[in-house]
């Protein structure tokens, strides 16, 4: 479905930047010109489900999806080109063109930088704390998801959804402590980590991000997965798992809520969505430059918001989540982005219940208890959303449901990871495991 859409859409996009071309004979040069790249890539010897021009570092762990979105990326440049006047011959032998085109409010130049943090293909990599991972770009409407993996895809998947403003290296310390016969996925959202920004014009909402998730099942060809989310990342993960519950084995939430409720945020949420949209505009109606700063200067400004986040940690999250630069660095997260308030989808009590009676998941719910108790610090000290839900979830799912309280704050999975490697790794082993793929 996405590869057609992207598809027509480099169609229609040809056809409006020339309207002296006819429409039939573009679209018989991006059948033509796919033809030749097939059989290039055919008589090269590559195995057709690998990338063209790279070579497979894992065998048998190169998905036909991450063809099929560079295929069409470089094949729409190409065609630009020709219609441009160039040759044949200089137009196949031009710039790569499997980079998607660089997000709004996003220079190309630091979005170029951005992009070649993230190869084309599975290269390996050896973190400090241990353990191999894999980088991927997952191609998508405004761009490409970035992913960092795991182990063997024949194993079950886990996918693994970051807090608000982070990125995927927020599990880079816990994941090697897990269990090594499962295939661990870690995603950035977009406008975070090295994923691209959204289209300009679109506002992050808590339902695109839910949509994203669906987007990467789709792309490994999932059918069922568990959820791993920490903050933000865990009420994205139980919203998902309760619209797709047939989708979903276990639901593992870190100093987190599988949803917010409305119970302190009644008389706000209408302001928030203003602020939302109001924000938005003024971001695309700025003139101002990227801000360059600094590595030191930027995690200071990280650790005075995130007052339960070490300089460990913060230096762990910046190396994904900023750019180099000729003068210092500058941080790749959209500007649209502000705080998560304004992006998030409040729930009613009862609506609340509603959503747990879909749920088909075992669920565990990790709380520390220095941690967060709601999205909004004002309101940490009110508990009882936290109650209320937790004897709803032993009430509907009964011995699905686990509730453990452990010491530490909200990093606690980054600056306790064995800790929380124990009780994680306990409960991913205690379920049988069902098929995960078509």
């Amino acid at each position: 479905m996405a590869t057609e859409w992207s598809g027509m859409r480099g169609t229609q996009e040809l056809e409006a930047a020339d309207p002296d071309v006819d429409p039939g004979s573009t679209t018989q040069k991006l059948c033509d010109l796919k033809q030749k790249e097939r059989s290039v890539a055919l008589s090269s010897g590559l195995n057709s489900n690998c990338v063209p021009g790279k070579r497979q570092a894992l065998p048998g762990y190169c998905p036909t999806y991450v063809l099929y979105g560079l295929q069409l990326y470089r094949l729409h440049a190409l065609v630009r080109k020709l219609l441009r006047g160039q040759s044949v011959a200089r137009a196949l032998g031009g710039a790569d063109a499997t980079t998607p085109t660089p997000p709004p409010l996003c220079s190309t130049a630091v979005r170029a930088k951005m992009e070649a943090k993230v190869p084309d293909h599975y290269g390996t990599s050896e973190l400090p704390e241990g353990g191999l991972f894999s980088e991927l770009r997952l191609a998508v409407p405004w761009g490409h998801i970035a992913v960092k993996v795991w182990g063997s895809q024949k194993n079950p998947p886990v996918l693994c959804l970051h807090a608000w403003l982070e990125n995927a290296n927020s599990f880079d310390r816990l994941i090697p402590l897990l269990p090594q016969d499962f295939h661990y996925v870690a995603m950035d959202f977009g406008g975070h980590g090295l994923s691209s920004h959204y289209s300009p014009g679109l506002p992050y909402y808590h339902h695109n991000f839910v949509s994203e998730v669906r987007r990467v099942a789709a792309a490994f060809k999932w059918t069922r997965f568990s959820l791993l989310g920490h903050s933000f990342g865990g009420t994205v993960g139980g919203m998902f798992s309760c619209i797709f519950p047939e989708m979903v084995d276990k639901l593992i939430l870190l100093d987190t809520l599988p949803f917010l409720l409305d119970s302190n945020e009644t008389e706000n949420i209408v302001t928030y969505k203003r602020r939302n949209i109001e924000h938005m505009l003024h971001v695309e109606a700025s003139q101002n430059s990227l801000r360059v700063s600094s590595m030191e200067e930027i995690l200071q400004r990280l650790l005075n918001k995130n007052s339960q986040l070490n300089k460990e940690c913060g230096e762990l999250l910046l190396q994904r989540g900023t750019t180099k630069m000729a003068t210092g660095v500058v941080l790749n997260r959209d500007r649209r982005l502000s705080v998560p308030e304004h992006s998030f989808d409040f729930v009613s009590k009862e609506m609340f219940v509603h959503f747990i009676r879909r749920l088909q998941a075992n669920v565990l719910l990790v709380k520390a208890t220095q941690g967060y108790y709601d999205v909004r610090r004002a309101n940490d000290e009110n508990k009882e959303p936290l109650f209320f839900m937790v004897d709803t979830l032993r009430t509907i799912l009964k011995e699905r449901f686990q509730y453990v309280e452990i010491p530490g704050n909200h990093y606690v999975h980054m600056n306790n990871q064995h800790l929380m490697a124990g009780i994680v790794s306990a409960f991913l082993q205690s379920q049988p495991r069902t098929a995960s793929r078509l």
